[in-house]
């Protein structure tokens, strides 16, 4: 894979798209704990006193490939159902 193939994609953007989680994916499995932590790491940064233009909370890689006129999630399916359901609330 090229650097090329890389994009940095904000959560609002990825909360338009469509997936489709593979037979293979493990089912969530993550507790109330990993969920908090995921949460307040990211509440943390987004309410820092002295915030710094253009930087920008990085989720760890979300390892997608086309399939259609969706995307096939291939790693991070933990971290994003815990932000698709947050935004749910």
């Amino acid at each position: 894979m090229s650097t090329g193939d890389l994009q940095l994609r904000s959560v609002s953007e990825l909360m338009k798209e469509s997936f489709f989680i593979p037979a293979y994916q493990r089912g969530y499995r993550w507790t109330a704990r990993q969920v908090t932590e995921l949460l307040d790491d990211v509440a943390s940064f987004t309410l820092r006193p002295r915030p710094v233009q253009g930087d920008f909370y990085c989720l760890q890689p979300i390892v997608v490939t086309q399939r259609g006129d969706q995307w096939e999630l291939i790693d991070g399916l933990q971290r994003l159902t815990t932000i698709f359901l947050r935004q749910l609330h």
